[in-house]
């Protein structure tokens, strides 16, 4: 994860071991990567939560942020979030990883600021 989640700029030393430290053995990091293949498989997990989301939560104001070579957006999980949640504005960080407050965390931070905006006019 320290390596593949962001392709605009290298992690720092400190960055890349605060991610491996949460996964002190190669065991641990293997099943943390693995969990992550399987996400796109798990359809009747996501189908309760998009359920529940659907009735309950739809409504809250939601801010969805991407980065443009996310496996997780090409996998349909930004659009299934937009069906979800209607009024949700979403930001495609261009050019960035699946965790695009790595590689462009002034962009991400202006994104959170703009919507964060947003939502107190509408208040």
């Amino acid at each position: 994860m320290a390596r593949c989640g962001a392709r605009r700029r290298r992690p720092t030393p400190a960055e890349r071991a605060a991610y491996l430290n949460s996964f002190p053995t190669p065991q641990s990091r293997r099943n943390a990567m693995r969990l992550f293949g399987d996400a796109p498989r798990i359809d009747d997990a996501m189908r309760r939560v998009e359920r529940a989301l659907l009735t309950d939560l739809n409504h809250l104001p939601v801010l969805l942020v991407y980065g443009e070579h996310d496996p997780t957006r090409k996998e349909g999980f930004q659009a299934r979030w937009e069906r979800i949640f209607p009024q949700a504005r979403s930001v495609v960080i261009a050019g960035a990883g699946h965790f695009p407050h790595e590689d462009a965390p002034d962009e991400v931070a202006a994104a959170v600021r703009d919507w964060l905006r947003s939502i107190e006019r509408h208040e």
